[in-house]
């Protein structure tokens, strides 16, 4: 499999993948349109360690092609659209994101296909007093018989901010199977106390819990521990 390795000192504004390949992004105070074209019969594999960006990340998947994206992130204000231009494309995008300011994070997918998917998880850790938000859109018409779509946000606060999940299904076929869901709490205090009882202190059961959610459905390979340390040194 390809590996790409891009950092801001590369010129973002088109990627094309025209074999498998492994992308890996580290981005600091970036602001670019990014688009990535996923050729027929590919798989892209993507694990992206973010801090305060502010990117537009537009991306087109051809036929029988496969993307799969884990996103970390520390305030986080990017906008994702996904195209799936090809039968049998399909998606997959764990997004995690420790927010301290104030950003709202949009994703928007468009099944324009017949046989398409698209399966999201955002989680994000609301840490200071200041505002997050999810907007996320799934759009599929009715020419796109047989799709599956499916969103999973959750957003935990842990500090005064205010938080909100837009969850949007905007669906004109009835051919099709979508669902999405939304949470926003605190973290198990049933956990808290069963941990707390054990004798670990309650800032290692807050570090624990916290990369335990934002690893949660993340496909990590040998990127994990790099991101495991992103997630320690900035929560």
């Amino acid at each position: 499999m390809n590996k790409l390795i891009i950092d801001n000192v590369f010129d973002l504004s088109d990627i094309v993948i025209t074999e498998d390949t492994t992308l890996i992004e580290r981005l600091e105070d970036a602001c670019d349109t990014i688009h990535i074209h996923v050729d027929d019969n590919v798989c892209l594999y993507e694990v992206a360690i973010l801090k305060n960006t502010k990117n537009k990340i537009i991306y087109h998947l051809g036929n029988n092609s496969q993307a799969i994206i884990n996103r970390i992130a520390v305030d986080n204000s990017d906008q994702l659209e996904v195209y799936l231009d090809g039968e049998l494309a399909s998606i997959t995008c764990n997004s995690s994101i420790i927010n301290y300011n104030e950003n709202i994070y949009r994703e928007k997918i468009y099944h324009h296909q017949d046989n398409t998917t698209s399966s999201v998880t955002n989680h994000a850790i609301n840490v200071g007093s200041n505002d997050f938000t999810f907007e996320v859109d799934a759009v599929i018409p009715k020419e796109s018989d047989n799709s599956y779509c499916h969103q999973d946000n959750k957003i935990i606060n842990m500090g005064s901010g205010k938080n909100t999940i837009k969850p949007n299904l905007l669906v004109d076929n009835n051919q099709i199977e979508a669902s999405h869901s939304a949470y926003i709490g605190e973290f198990n205090k049933d956990s808290i106390f069963y941990l707390m009882t054990r004798g670990i202190s309650l800032e290692v059961i807050k570090d624990m819990l916290s990369v335990g959610f934002l690893l949660d459905k993340m496909e990590l390979k040998e990127e994990k521990d790099a991101v495991v340390n992103f997630i320690k040194n900035n929560i």
